[in-house]
């Protein structure tokens, strides 16, 4: 019986083995993927997220270390005017400028936005840069009263039944 028993361990060695080696060489090219996928994407990172690391400091900034065609500097798409530099240093460190450009708020929404992030978000006190950020913000992505950014008003509401 027992003789039996190493036979029979003895014929499923090979098929165990070539599991075993299977799992390893998947094992292996995940590896592989996960490596060869994230340089893929360090390579292609845009020049806005090579800008936030060059941004990270306190350093000023001046308007001709940029490309500014039509008072808008193109890889971050923001508006060019007093105060801009405060929006690539303290926004740019977390998202990108699309979350800016593509949305219009009043000052009090700004104000809600900035106060969201610095309580949910981890966004750091602003400090004397504050005001600047909220002026900027409101002189170059507030409400407009027409045009595509205007805003919504809904004066009645209904039940959808």
């Amino acid at each position: 019986m027992i003789e039996e028993k190493g036979n029979k361990y003895k014929e499923e060695l090979p098929n165990v083995l070539n599991r075993l080696k299977f799992l390893i060489w998947g094992v292996v090219l995940v590896l592989i993927f996960i490596l060869v996928g994230g340089s893929f994407v360090l390579f292609f990172q845009s020049n806005e997220i090579q800008y936030i690391e060059q941004m990270s400091s306190d350093e000023e900034w001046e308007e001709d270390e940029f490309e500014i065609v039509n008072g808008q500097e193109v890889t971050t798409g923001l508006l060019v005017d007093k105060n801009w530099t405060l929006i690539k240093r303290h926004c740019t460190q977390c998202h990108t400028t699309k979350i800016i450009t593509q949305n219009r708020a009043s000052r009090e929404g700004w104000e809600n936005m900035i106060s969201w992030m610095q309580e949910t978000q981890n966004l750091w006190d602003l400090g004397e840069d504050h005001d600047g950020v909220i002026d900027y913000l409101t002189r170059n992505y507030g409400i407009v009263k027409n045009g595509i950014y205007s805003e919504l008003i809904i004066e009645d509401w209904y039940e959808i039944e």
